[in-house]
């Protein structure tokens, strides 16, 4: 009995195993080619024709070179590091290029930010007091612009510089990689220096930096490529805009009638141009399909200095550094199962949906968005077609969102028009009980429109609620209007 109960276990075993195996091979075999890109991907992924843009005059290669070592050619180093970006055919490669520029930069010298001991410590954000905070650091601001005298140069000639023109993925990855670095640093001390000089009464040298760091950042929106880059240019561009807000809630702020119009024309509202992020979505749908398949696709390897690197995520969907074995399997497992042009055929009519919706005005974009993306909303339970492709079936039900990013760039023009709307009342010195009266007689460029704005009479705030999803929760975005009447000379 015995016997003939481990014999029919042994037949049950070697036939299951004989059953995994040959599914297994099948599936394999069914996976064994990608597909080739569709007409539709192919146009998608095409390279609009573009101006040349001479290197000198290109804020992009400005940006890379910025800490080339004393003496270099900003430009020049600025392509070099860009062209050895662009040659990686992986993330990972990237990290590695950026890892291989940064051992290059201790060998050749490059400039990097030097601070004062303690530090020059004033953080400019949406809620705190720059403006206080820079009046008790003045001494230590100084001596920290004395201390990166060539960086503030250069900084200073590239606001000069007229155009913003990407030259390929993934060197665009500029300003997202150097947020908190040297030229985040740069740009903080100079507006903190402008802001000191319009309070101090030196308003022409204040308002020269405004207007040619505004002007710098909205360049960039004009030209912009990157998507990430773009959130920072924008970013930026509100900072600016945030100093102008704490000067004009300053009750002496003094605004002379020869410069109303500079004023004005620094709190423009975006373009449509520039608020549209159709360019650098579409940019991103290249970079992911081209640079970047392992963060979408989970499925990298490289070795970098000895180091493995392998963005894991199968399960959590997080990219984070895996150990040897785990990178050894996803490699073998990952380069079987996902078919990088499947998938993205597979993905065409989802970006090709969020490309539209950009295009759209904020009031079109919140009426047919849900309408627009409803078809995409899958599940992700296994289905029978996942026998072809299945990681990358399964990884392109995780599909990204534009959302926040549309909403950021809604935010940033929203700013722009509070604060050209505070501007707008201490000229006119509207009484704090008429302020109310006087938004509903306004429309365009100061409001969008302006029942967007709140009024609160008792803490004299004019405020709006930001759109993006990772503010929420914060208080308002707002505009103080002191008692005192700005003086018009």
């Amino acid at each position: 009995m015995l016997r003939r109960t481990l014999r029919l276990l042994w037949k049950f075993c070697k036939w299951t195993l004989l059953i995994a195996v040959v599914l297994v091979v099948l599936v394999i075999a069914i996976n064994w080619r990608d597909q080739p890109l569709s007409d539709e991907a192919l146009a998608l992924l095409a390279d609009q024709p573009a101006a040349p843009v001479p290197d000198r005059e290109n804020i992009l290669l400005a940006l890379a070179g910025m800490k080339a070592p004393e003496g270099a050619d900003v430009f020049e180093a600025g392509r070099r590091y860009l062209e050895e970006a662009s040659k990686a055919g992986s993330l990972a490669e990237v990290i590695g290029a950026t890892k291989a520029e940064k051992q290059k930069e201790a060998q050749e010298k490059k400039l990097e930010w030097k601070e004062t001991r303690p530090p020059f410590d004033c953080q400019i954000n949406m809620e705190g007091d720059f403006m206080q905070c820079i009046k008790k650091e003045r001494s230590r601001l100084k001596e920290t612009l004395a201390l990166n005298e060539t960086l503030v140069q250069r900084y200073r000639a590239m606001q000069d510089l007229p155009r913003y023109a990407a030259i390929q993925a993934p060197g665009q990855w500029i300003l997202s990689m150097e947020y908190g670095g040297a030229i985040y640093n740069i740009r903080k001390i100079l507006l903190a220096q402008a802001m000191l000089d319009m309070k101090d009464g030196d308003s022409q040298a204040g308002l020269r930096f405004f207007k040619k760091d505004m002007a710098l950042w909205r360049k960039n929106l004009d030209g912009k490529f990157c998507l990430i880059d773009s959130l920072v240019s924008a970013a930026w561009l509100m900072q600016d805009a945030r100093g102008l807000n704490m000067l004009l809630s300053l009750p002496t702020a003094q605004i002379s009638e020869e410069q109303q119009q500079e004023w004005r024309s620094l709190l423009a509202p975006l373009s449509p141009e520039q608020k549209s992020l159709y360019a650098a979505v579409e940019g991103e749908i290249k970079f992911v399909h081209n640079y970047a398949p392992e963060i979408k696709r989970w499925k990298s390897y490289h070795e970098v200095s000895n180091e493995e690197y392998i963005f894991c995520g199968v399960l959590s969907g997080e990219i984070k550094a895996c150990p040897a074995w785990q990178s050894w399997l996803e490699k073998n497992i990952s380069s079987t199962f996902v078919q990088p042009n499947a998938s993205f055929n597979d993905e065409v009519p989802f970006y090709k949906a969020w490309l539209k919706l950009t295009s759209l005005s904020w009031e079109d974009y919140l009426a047919q968005r849900d309408a627009t993306l409803a078809p995409f909303k899958k599940s992700a339970t296994p289905r029978i077609d996942w026998i072809y492709n299945p990681v990358g079936k399964s990884s392109s039900d995780f599909k990204p969102s534009y959302d926040e990013y549309i909403g950021r760039f809604h935010d940033a023009d929203t700013y722009l028009r509070l604060v050209r709307l505070q501007l707008e009342l201490r000229l006119a010195e509207v009484p704090s009980g008429q302020v109310a009266d006087f938004l509903k007689q306004l429309d365009a460029p100061y409001c969008a429109p302006c029942s967007d704005f709140s009024w609160d009479a008792q803490t004299r705030k004019l405020s709006f609620q930001p759109y993006g999803k990772q503010l929420a929760g914060r208080a308002p975005f707002s505009a103080d209007l002191p008692e005192a009447a700005a003086q018009v000379r």
